[in-house]
């Protein structure tokens, strides 16, 4: 194990996802690989993918992967550490963290906890919940929305409650977290993006790249990046293009996800051949030509927190379409960078992408804009915050030690 770095506490990160295929497995990574980058000793706990207990240096992470079981009755490809008490306290013997940062509320969440108070070590975290993102996965979700609601959101405050700091990657989000009953003090800080692999290209073929993925090489593209999942609403959008009249627009709904089989069948019945694309998954490799080779993002969901997606296409300077719901408000000024439609509104959906075409002598300066409202999302920016909110914590946690080592109630751990 690494000796301690001066003046950078270790950080524990635990979150049921470390993976690039959602938005808390994106931020995941992206905080412990650019917090080790930056010489701050960091270790995360998950569940092992493939069930069997392993220790890991990736990435300059330790990597300490519990041994787990397949819980295909939760959700297909999801793995549970059942009993981890001890590989738990393993970890905490073996890392001996300063600080321990916790991103979801999930069951293996309250043991890191636990573990953590026992030793006196403050614990932070970053809240990516809210009831909509579970509502497609939970039988009778529609027939009673707010009693479970109310049962999910104390689920969750049953742990961020006691946490001495939260982080929301939006002003939107950390007012849905108050409102809902959080305690402990939010700070808003972005998910960010990285803004040195997302940019806008230069002496790019824009053509040869849609021909790679079988894109219209004369329509204007409005693209989708990301999961094909219910909370995403991308049947609004297939049934909004269905409606123009003109062939002069085309849709791509690219990634994977549950409801990429409905979501093709709904287009083969609504839509002409090639209104509708679905080119699949999209390699990290590809994305930027990828946003770099369309006309405009468009994010038809009404459960986004922040949308790293969103973000990432701003930062390869597209103007942006996105649903009027959340946090997704902050990242669009309509006629600026993009426009806002009314969530699940068909037409408003179609009216949106008409007046965006429509306005084509504009898309320039939104372009500009996009990309000057992704730089204050800088991933950089955001890593050095949380730095700042790490060594703040390791600070508080040692003048509590000092206390109660004067008053003779402890001693050093």
């Amino acid at each position: 194990m690494k000796s301690k770095e001066e003046g950078n506490p270790r950080i524990l990160v635990y979150s049921a996802s470390y993976s690039t295929d959602n938005g808390q497995g994106v931020f995941t990574v992206n905080l412990c690989e650019r917090l080790a980058k930056r010489n701050v000793p960091v270790a995360a706990i998950i569940s092992s993918p493939d069930g069997h207990y392993c220790e890991e240096l990736r990435n300059s992470v330790f990597l300490y992967q519990l041994k787990s079981t397949p819980v295909p009755w939760i959700r297909k490809g999801d793995y549970y550490t059942f009993f981890p008490s001890n590989s738990i306290k393993k970890v905490f013997d073996d890392f001996k963290p300063d600080v321990v940062h916790i991103n979801d509320h999930y069951p293996l969440s309250f043991y890191v906890y636990k573990e953590a108070k026992k030793r006196g070590i403050r614990v932070v975290g970053t809240n990516h919940f809210m009831p909509l993102n579970l509502a497609p996965f939970i039988p009778g979700y529609a027939i009673a929305p707010e009693i479970l609601s109310w049962v999910l959101w104390n689920w969750m405050l049953k742990i961020y409650n006691k946490l001495e700091l939260v982080t929301s990657q939006s002003r939107a989000a950390g007012v849905i977290l108050k409102q809902n009953g959080l305690v402990p003090p939010v700070e808003t800080i972005s998910c960010g993006v990285d803004t040195s692999f997302y940019y806008p290209l230069s002496d790019f073929d824009r053509i040869a790249f849609r021909r790679k993925y079988g894109l219209a090489e004369e329509r204007t593209v409005f693209l989708y990046i990301g999961r094909l999942d219910g909370e995403k609403r991308l049947e609004s959008t297939i049934e909004a293009i269905s409606q123009n009249e003109q062939d002069d627009i085309q849709l791509v709904l690219a990634g994977k996800g549950k409801k990429i089989t409905l979501l093709k069948s709904l287009a083969k019945e609504k839509c002409r051949p090639g209104q509708v694309v679905f080119p699949g998954y999209i390699p990290d490799s590809d994305k930027n030509e990828l946003y770099n080779c369309v006309d405009c993002f468009i994010m038809p969901s009404d459960a986004e927190l922040l949308s790293i997606a969103t973000l990432e296409a701003m930062a390869s300077g597209l103007p942006v379409l996105a649903a009027r719901a959340y946090a997704l408000p902050e990242l669009v000024n309509p006629g600026e960078n993009g426009y806002l439609f009314s969530p699940r509104s068909i037409t408003d959906i179609l009216h949106k992408m008409t007046l965006f075409c429509e306005n084509k002598q504009g898309w320039s300066d939104m372009k500009i804009a996009s990309i000057a409202r992704a730089k204050k999302h800088d991933i950089e920016l955001a890593i050095s915050r949380y730095i700042s909110i790490f060594r703040s914590s390791q600070k508080e946690q040692q003048k509590n030690k000092y206390r109660l080592l004067q008053s003779g109630k402890t001693t050093v751990h």
